[in-house]
């Protein structure tokens, strides 16, 4: 339920806060999507997002409760991105996919391309 009292059902929230966390969007546009006004979008989104939290944000508060993240496994993914052709030795992981543009650097130009996007970036 909204802060609206609009009732949602559970798939059409969590419809909500997945197409609300894809980039880009507005919620001007989720309005048309979901037939719903944007403050109730918003409302179930947060209301969503905090019951994920609550009940699993301790996943991401210690990341030693994961037994997959340990050293062994770590090296392994770092050398499984590298030969893919990354230069970076020590990476393992990825925030998300954006490439963010970058003046052309002075120092490791190599690193910072992307032959993908054709330009320099972090």
């Amino acid at each position: 339920m909204s802060a609206q009292r609009i009732r949602v059902s559970d798939r059409e929230a969590l419809c909500m806060t997945l197409r609300r966390l894809a980039y880009p969007n507005r919620l001007c546009e989720l309005e048309t999507m979901f037939n719903r006004h944007s403050s109730v979008i918003s409302s179930v989104v947060s209301k969503v997002m905090s019951h994920i939290e609550y009940y699993f944000g301790h996943l991401l508060a210690d990341l030693t409760v994961h037994r997959w993240m340990n050293l062994q496994n770590l090296e392994l993914f770092s050398q499984a991105v590298h030969q893919k052709g990354a230069p970076l030795k020590n990476c393992w992981g990825f925030i998300d996919g954006t490439a963010r543009r970058i003046c052309r650097p002075s120092m490791l130009q190599q690193e910072h391309y992307s032959g993908h996007k054709r330009f320099h970036c972090q």
